[in-house]
């Protein structure tokens, strides 16, 4: 948050709290005045005496009302102005700016669904505890908060390091208290909000906690994508920050995956469309990953001679890709070629949800190794592979034909071939300066 921003809200504050005592002071001294009487020259020494005196204990009396009125003013002031800022995302964003007593100044909505929950209830000069406790008790009872999404992102914004950590561990233990006494576990997420995340938020119409979030998943892991990641949830982000190591970031909980198909059931999907018994396939790993925009199983396995990938939509349970490849230990150039079960070797996309045709498909063609293709590319590019650096070497099926995708930076350029997983013909390629 920019101190502009931070600036206008203390002032705010500050003006609501303020005593205006500038007419009540001069109504005062009026009254005093009217009620003098004037003096001649025949008056008395000790009636003189008396009406000065008058005067001394009026401007006492002035002086301690503007004393009392500054040190109310000083007070008031004191207590309204914020020393940190506090942002609670699930869906509903909420800025809680609170001063040095933990009391909160002010309550901000940063979206439409949480104009509707502060429109309900009032945390203005309620402790910054309690306040959290009413919001997650509230997001709970409204249905943001449940057995499906359960993970909440708490941001404190201050310019005292320890301050920032003392609020961020006593507000996550309130909300994950907050969470069981509704009868849920959560998932907590806590950071310290960081300078520079306001563009961020503002092109993605996010928090300023939720944008910092997203860039630090980015930084962990280049092949996710800021655009995407930012329509994703709260308890999305939060399952993929478990999937990755993200610096400075506290979390205690779990984040629910209830709202997927789940592990076993992507790997029962990959299994049954690769033709692959579970007793067969070794090495089987399933993770949980960001791809296009949405939630993928990972699932990874070998058998025979043949390594297998497989990415299953999280939602759906659509195989959206998968890829078969000879083993590298087990195949060089002239030794023994990938093939698919039963004789065919697919690449592409289908739906995990289909068994394999009654009818054998016509087999394809014995193929050449990734091997071979790769040095395929190399000879036609002319790099020695000693010297060349980010291979990747994909099968892929490209208008009914199986071709090797293959990858690579050399000299300066990044070279990008298509070549005939069948004959080791080049289809394809081309070359450009690695930015």
């Amino acid at each position: 948050m920019k101190n502009e921003s931070m600036e206008s809200k203390i002032a705010e504050a500050f003006h609501s709290v303020t005593p205006d005592i500038r007419e009540t002071l001069l109504s005062e001294f009026n009254k005093a005045e009217k009620g003098v009487i004037p003096m001649n020259n025949e008056t008395r020494p000790g009636r003189q005496k008396k009406h000065w005196v008058r005067y001394a204990a009026l401007a006492a009396s002035l002086m301690l009302m503007l004393g009392l009125g500054f040190g109310v003013k000083m007070i008031s002031t004191r207590n309204a102005t914020p020393d940190a800022c506090v942002m609670i995302d699930v869906n509903p964003s909420v800025e809680l700016f609170v001063n040095r007593k933990d009391v909160v100044v002010s309550a901000e909505a940063l979206n439409p669904d949480s104009k509707k929950l502060l429109a309900e209830m009032d945390l203005t000069g309620t402790n910054v505890n309690a306040a959290v406790d009413t919001l997650i008790g509230a997001m709970v009872k409204q249905g943001y908060l449940n057995e499906l999404t359960n993970s909440v992102l708490i941001t404190v914004e201050s310019e005292d390091s320890s301050r920032s950590l003392s609020l961020q561990e006593a507000l996550s233990a309130e909300a994950r208290n907050s969470m069981r006494n509704s009868g849920l576990e959560g998932a907590i997420l806590s950071q310290a909000l960081e300078h520079g995340e306001e563009q961020t938020a503002k092109r993605y119409g996010v928090s300023p906690g939720k944008a910092q979030l997203i860039d630090r998943l980015s930084a962990a892991n280049p092949s996710y994508d800021i655009d995407g990641l930012s329509a994703l949830s709260i308890n999305e982000l939060c399952l993929l920050y478990g999937r990755n190591a993200v610096e400075d970031i506290h979390a205690t909980g779990q984040s629910s995956d209830k709202a997927y198909i789940g592990k076993e059931a992507a790997e029962e999907i990959a299994l049954r469309h690769s033709g692959i018994s579970r007793t067969d396939a070794v090495m089987l790993e399933t993770e949980l990953e960001y791809e296009n925009g949405g939630l993928v199983y990972e699932v990874e396995f070998k058998a025979g001679q043949k390594e297998y990938e497989y990415h299953v939509s999280a939602v759906t349970g659509e195989v959206l890709k998968y890829e078969i490849e000879a083993r590298e230990n087990d195949a060089d150039d002239d030794g023994n070629k990938p093939t698919a079960p039963g004789g065919q070797n697919h690449s592409g996309s289908g739906s995990g949800h289909q068994t394999p045709p009654s009818d054998p498909a016509p087999a394809d063609p014995v193929l050449i190794s990734s091997n071979k293709a790769l040095k395929i590319a190399l000879e036609h590019a002319g790099a020695d592979r000693s010297n060349v650096t980010r291979i990747e070497v994909e099968l892929d099926r490209e208008h009914g034909t199986l071709v090797y995708e293959v990858e690579f930076k050399f000299n300066g350029f990044e070279y990008d071939y298509e070549i005939d997983a069948a004959t080791g013909k080049i289809l394809n390629h081309k070359s450009e300066p690695d930015d």
